[in-house]
C-alpha cells in the first residue's frame, strides 16, 4: 500500500473539512456565523498548501457566507484574508 504525500493528504483533508462544513451549515446543524468561522480558519490554514482549484471553493465558499452575514446584519470585514 503507498503512504499518501504530504499534499494529498492535505488536500484530501482540507476537501473533506469543507465538505462537512457545508453539510452542517445546509442541514442548520451550525449558524451562518459559525460556517463563517469555520470557513476563513480553514482558508487560513492552507492557504499556500492546496490546489488553486480547492482553494478556489474555500474562498467562493467564504464569500458566500460573508454576503450572507452581511444580510444578517452582522458587520463582516470586506478585506479580512483574500480581500
Amino acid at each position: 500500500m503507498e503512504v499518501p504525500s504530504f499534499e494529498d493528504e492535505i488536500e484530501r483533508k482540507a476537501a473533506d473539512t469543507l465538505a462537512t462544513v457545508i453539510s452542517s451549515y445546509e442541514q442548520q446543524r451550525i449558524s451562518t456565523e459559525v460556517a463563517a468561522a469555520a470557513i476563513r480558519t480553514l482558508y487560513l490554514t492552507v492557504s499556500g498548501l492546496v490546489s488553486t482549484e480547492l482553494m478556489s471553493l474555500i474562498v467562493a465558499a467564504d464569500t458566500e457566507l460573508r454576503g450572507r452575514l452581511t444580510k444578517e446584519g452582522v458587520v463582516v470585514d470586506k478585506n479580512a484574508f483574500h480581500g
